[in-house]
């Protein structure tokens, strides 16, 4: 499992790529470079440009899903304990 601190690196790049409606390609790029540096996660783009991933199981037992057209948070400030963690 990655750590905490990779993690909060990981959505602070994503979470400021540029993106709009019909306009997902840097977000859609950003995470499919990601999955593929992961490695063991097969992943797929679907006709719309939704991207599907799998452990390579054939039972789907979680399914995460997140619009790419608009940041769905921001983060504009932590603490000082917040971030020693």
């Amino acid at each position: 499992m990655a750590a905490r601190s990779d993690l909060l690196a990981l959505l602070q790049k994503l979470l400021t790529l540029p993106t709009a409606p019909f306009h997902e390609r840097f977000v859609s790029s950003f995470l499919c470079a990601e999955l593929k540096a992961a490695g063991g996660i097969d992943f797929s783009l679907d006709q719309y440009g939704n991207i599907v991933a799998t452990d390579g199981g054939s039972e789907c037992l979680l399914a995460c899903v997140a619009h790419m057209d608009h940041p769905g948070f921001e983060i504009v400030h932590t603490t000082a304990t917040m971030a020693g963690r």
